[in-house]
């Protein structure tokens, strides 16, 4: 699992990831990110839409699955720019 301080936690940052990050997607999968020059590190959130699994518990599985990937896959991503 990712640990904490490279998710997303504060209120107002998915929104804004939302509103004025680029879009990066495929047939499975859709990634927003934008860069971040505050954080020294990059920071994930993991979003399961009810399209995908209407339980939670499903939901919340996927989620974790995806974190898990990320943290095998951490130091595949470039340092700069630090992206959220």
């Amino acid at each position: 699992m990712l640990a904490r301080p490279y998710h997303l936690k504060r209120k107002d940052d998915i929104p804004g990831l939302l509103k004025r990050g680029k879009l990066g997607m495929n047939r499975l999968l859709v990634a927003r990110f934008r860069r971040n020059e505050v954080e020294k590190h990059h920071r994930f959130s993991v979003l399961v839409s009810n399209n995908i699994a209407s339980h939670s518990v499903d939901r919340n599985h996927i989620r974790r699955q995806i974190y898990a990937l990320l943290h095998l896959h951490y130091d595949r991503f470039p340092l700069l720019p630090v992206l959220d």
